[in-house]
């Protein structure tokens, strides 16, 4: 499995540049920003890894530990978003070495950046930065490595809780197919690409009752089976407590509905 990473603005982190702001939330896996009088050039939102001891004694929540980036690979962000205006809104990545001290950054005016992690660096920040923008509307930021970015298309459905990778040159109806299933986290996700199969879906899902996972399984097949129909090999992966039975349910529903 190869991993993608997500990142979401969690509704309850300190990394939002929130003085004067207007932020709302009308929407899961969206977020609305206004600041007029925010400066331009200021971070809207940064993602950065935060000591947990630091955290305690300021009394805030620590946030995630970033993903671990490979030394001298090359990388690929995109923004999932809408501004006004255009390009009002750009990302930042800033690398730091082991004393904290700033190596070098990458910056994009654009919703793309691509960049390789350096070989000397420890630590990194992710920052989304203001210019002359008057309004955001969030969902994503996602990290790739170039070269699997390059390789795959994907898109996202269920209120941004299954994501499909497909492999280009890959078509309908598919011979062979992997699924995952997995948990939701903010603000720093994981989901991933089986490059032996020109098809991945990554379902992120709620905890369940036993009574909820046969009405989630069917709801899934009812909407995939068309894509399936001539699908002959099916790979189902748990990740995490309390997703194998959902494996187990969804691979009996599969042979009944589809096979």
């Amino acid at each position: 499995m190869e991993p993608v990473y997500v990142f979401t603005w969690d509704n309850i982190s300190v990394n939002a540049y929130s003085f004067g702001s207007q932020i709302a939330y009308p929407k899961p896996m969206t977020v609305q920003y206004q600041n007029s009088l925010q400066p331009s050039g200021r971070p809207l939102y940064t993602w950065a890894s935060t000591d947990v001891q630091l955290a305690t004694d300021t009394g805030t929540r620590p946030n995630s530990v970033l993903p671990i980036l490979k030394p001298g690979v090359r990388y690929h962000l995109i923004l999932d978003m809408d501004v006004t205006p255009v390009q009002s809104v750009g990302i930042s990545i800033e690398f730091f070495d082991y004393d904290g001290q700033l190596l070098n950054h990458s910056f994009g005016a654009e919703q793309v950046l691509d960049f390789v992690f350096p070989e000397a660096a420890a630590d990194y920040k992710i920052s989304l930065v203001k210019f002359n923008n008057e309004q955001v509307e969030f969902r994503t930021l996602m990290l790739f490595e170039t070269d699997l970015y390059a390789a795959y298309e994907f898109d996202w459905t269920h209120a941004g809780r299954m994501i499909r990778f497909n492999r280009k040159q890959s078509h309908k109806p598919y011979n062979q197919v992997s699924v995952v299933f997995k948990h939701q986290y903010q603000p720093i996700d994981t989901v991933y690409v089986n490059p032996a199969t020109p098809v991945t879906y990554t379902i992120e899902m709620d905890r369940m009752d036993a009574d909820e996972i046969g009405p989630f399984v069917q709801m899934l097949l009812d909407e995939l089976k068309v894509d399936w129909n001539h699908t002959t090999q099916l790979e189902v992966t748990g990740i995490g407590l309390g997703t194998a039975e959902v494996v187990q349910q969804f691979k009996q529903a599969w042979h009944t509905t589809i096979r």
